[in-house]
Parts: structure tokens; C-alpha cells; sequence
């Protein structure tokens, strides 16, 4: 077991030497090529962003026009307050009944009256 472990240590030491004379052998870049170079990335970055959202307003707009083109959608309707609301319905009689079979029993309020009984 001690050779394992002691294989263990050499193979990561071992690792480790070969890593850094790797890294000698890189070539870095000198501190005015890496300016160079991270100004050129976002440079690049800024022209592909406004790319995607020039993309993105010319496809919304399309799909936008696409809607259009379909049927007539029925606007919402907005009630004014304290307007009559016509069409209503009345409702009476009420019973409903639980899953197991017991009974809920229901009050109905009017439409048109609130919690003090005053009309709207």
C-alpha cells in the first residue's frame, strides 16, 4: 500500500514539473498585444450584440405583423364605474356537492348590492 501511495505522489509531482516547463515554453504576449487584442473581443462583442438585437426588433416586428394578419381578436371591454353592467345572471338555487358525497351549501350575493346591502 505504501508504494501505491508513495506512486501516487511521484506521478503528481511528476505532473507538476512537466506542467511548469511547459509553460515556459509558451510564447506570451507582450502587455500591448493583450491590449490589443481584448480591445479587438469587445469590439467584436459589441458589434454581435447590437447584430442580435437589430435581429431581435426586425423579427418581433415581423411576428408582430404576422398577428396582425390573423383574425380580429375582441378588444377587452372596460366598465365605467357605477355603470349598469347589462347581461347579467341571476342565480338562485344553488347546490353542490363534495367528492365524497357531502353537501356545501352556497349563499348568493346580488350583483348589484354591496357588503352593507347599499346599491353601487
Amino acid at each position: 500500500m505504501a508504494k501505491v501511495q508513495a506512486k501516487k505522489g511521484y506521478a503528481i509531482k511528476s505532473y507538476l514539473e512537466s506542467s511548469y516547463q511547459e509553460l515556459r515554453k509558451v510564447a506570451w504576449p507582450t502587455r500591448n498585444q493583450a491590449i490589443r487584442i481584448t480591445f479587438l473581443v469587445l469590439g467584436f462583442v459589441i458589434v454581435i450584440a447590437f447584430a442580435i438585437g437589430v435581429l431581435d426588433y426586425v423579427f418581433g416586428f415581423g411576428h408582430k405583423a404576422l398577428l396582425d394578419l390573423g383574425p380580429a381578436r375582441s378588444a377587452p371591454v372596460y366598465y365605467e364605474e357605477n355603470a349598469p353592467i347589462e347581461n347579467t345572471v341571476n342565480v338562485t338555487d344553488v347546490t353542490a356537492e363534495t367528492a365524497d358525497g357531502g353537501e356545501i351549501s352556497v349563499e348568493t350575493v346580488p350583483l348589484d348590492s354591496g357588503e352593507d346591502g347599499s346599491s353601487n
